[in-house]
């Protein structure tokens, strides 16, 4: 592969557009969700994110003026379990005030750790924010990952937690922003369907639906990967966790039918914009488990992904994973940040060569395995040839677009 030619007008193409950055504050985890990666990998070190490190990476967000839509205070485990979760919303919050280095922030949680205390705290932070000055939706969204409905289908789908205490966190934490006048962060209720809560799917919906009448608020309801963040909603959502392409050809079924009867009612597209490729990812043909029958696995034509070029995933020990689906592998990481500004790894010759690999047709790192790449959004033509040009590489711009023609 080429090296970078043109690095100073690569290093603003790839960090003044990221889509966004994501942090694993930590991989401990206090539930033993099935349907979850941490399920069936061990770690061979846990940890936490460093806070000083983490502000080290912001100052140089900062000060290179870089921007980025969204910056996740998650990944692979429960950020909650954090001890001082609520200084990084803090940071983040006090430097938009001085730099407009980022849109939106949000969280994915399990909710078991977030107590009233730490509710109030997450939300008075908000609340100085909004009040400064900050949009309304700058902490946009916290996300609870509940899947189920009755304690007894809790214990099986979240095995370690109670179904009553997430509830009344829920509960809590919304009658605190009430309390504080915002609208914002939005809460979304996630419900991952398998194998054990599929039959819950309705009795979730009417729960949540009553509860919210209840309280005057409006409650979306969302059948596919796809939220409109505007309101409180719930997600009924698809397991992607499985490697194995049969049991996720049945876990995808299982979804299926298990919407069938509401989506049809609402004349609501499960797939929407997601459809092409995310129906083809499973066969759904149980006969044909080959994953060289999946249509989106044929490197053809395919475009490379965004996440390559505009998403950096920080691990808790500051190593940059190759992308967010890499979060269990001790391997495919390209470079540490306590070792490395996040310049010189993002914009480095291991990560140029993985792009330019994927521009030219070849995805390698469990690349070719991905099942949720139109999650993440994939590079246009036009990005893609505005990248080759800008670092001199007018040769490749005729490769790529005649691959494309294939």
């Amino acid at each position: 592969m080429s090296g970078i030619k043109n690095r100073k007008k690569i290093n603003k193409y790839l960090l003044k557009k990221l889509q966004e950055i994501q942090f694993d504050l930590t991989n401990h985890c206090n539930v033993n969700c099935p349907m979850c990666y941490m399920s069936y990998h061990r770690f061979k070190e846990q940890g936490f994110f460093q806070f000083d490190l983490f502000k080290k990476i912001i100052d140089e967000v900062v000060d290179e003026k870089y921007f980025a839509t969204m910056i996740k205070l998650y990944w692979i485990g429960e950020p909650l379990l954090h001890p001082e979760f609520n200084m990084f919303v803090d940071y983040i919050f006090k430097k938009k005030l001085l730099h407009d280095f980022f849109k939106h922030t949000m969280v994915s949680t399990n909710g078991f750790a977030l107590d009233r205390t730490l509710a109030q705290n997450i939300l008075n932070t908000v609340k100085t924010g909004v009040d400064n000055g900050l949009p309304e939706d700058t902490f946009l969204v916290v996300l609870f990952s509940v899947d189920a409905i009755t304690p007894e289908t809790y214990r099986l789908v979240k095995p370690g937690a109670e179904l009553n205490n997430i509830m009344e966190n829920i509960k809590t934490f919304l009658s605190i922003r009430e309390s504080l006048g915002l609208n914002y962060p939005v809460i979304t209720l996630q419900f991952v369907i398998q194998e054990h809560n599929h039959s819950e799917v309705g009795a979730f919906v009417d729960y949540w639906k009553r509860f919210f009448r209840k309280i005057g608020k409006p409650l979306e309801v969302h059948y596919s990967w796809w939220h409109n963040n505007e309101h409180d909603h719930i997600a009924i959502m698809p397991c992607t966790a499985h490697s194995d392409f049969s049991k996720q050809n049945q876990l995808y079924k299982l979804y299926l039918d298990a919407i069938a009867p509401y989506t049809e009612a609402e004349n609501h597209d499960p797939f929407g914009d997601y459809s092409n490729r995310f129906r083809d990812c499973w066969d759904l043909d149980l006969d044909k488990q080959e994953k060289d029958g999946c249509e989106y696995d044929s490197d053809d034509n395919r475009q490379p992904c965004s996440s390559v070029f505009k998403a950096p995933n920080i691990k808790h020990n500051g190593e940059i994973a190759l992308c967010c689906r890499q979060a269990l592998s001790e391997e495919n990481n390209v470079g540490n940040l306590n070792k490395n500004t996040l310049t010189e790894i993002w914009t480095g010759e291991k990560m140029h060569n993985v792009r330019l690999e994927q521009i030219n047709g070849i995805f390698n790192y469990g690349c070719d395995e991905c099942i949720t790449q139109e999650q993440w959004g994939f590079m246009t033509d036009s990005e893609i040839i505005e990248f080759l040009r800008l670092n001199g590489e007018e040769n490749l711009i005729n490769k790529f677009v005649d691959r494309k023609q294939f």
